[in-house]
């Protein structure tokens, strides 16, 4: 059974997703318990790194983090992202990028529409 009625922090800028919890059939025929799947972001998985001070526990038992970044974090620090599948988040990003862009202008356009509106009905 899923629950759709989580939510989860993204872990740059905090801003809460809808999280998707719920049992996973595997192939060996045992559940997966899936507790990370954000809505409007990514899920990382680690297992912790040798070159890290904070995670890298080594214990032979599958110890791992997780997060979830949302897609604005994505869009925002698409540079710095690496991988195979890089140059289609490049490019959907950009996309995003220029669309997000383009609606954050149109709605500062919009509030500074209505404070003229309001600053001049102070007047009369």
């Amino acid at each position: 059974m899923v629950q759709t009625d989580q939510t989860i922090d993204c872990f740059c800028c905090g801003k809460q997703l809808g999280n998707w919890v719920y049992d996973q059939p595997i192939k060996d025929g045992t559940m997966k318990h899936v507790n990370v799947h954000p809505m409007g972001g990514l899920h990382f998985t680690t297992y912790g790194h040798y070159g890290s001070r904070v995670f890298d526990p080594m214990d032979g038992k599958g110890t791992t983090l997780d997060v979830a970044i949302c897609d604005e974090c994505i869009i925002e620090k698409v540079r710095t992202v690496r991988g195979t599948g890089w140059r289609d988040v490049h490019d959907i990003a950009m996309d995003e990028n220029s669309s997000y862009r383009s609606e954050q202008t149109s709605r500062q356009n919009e509030f500074l529409t209505i404070l003229e509106e309001a600053m001049e009905n102070l007047d009369d």
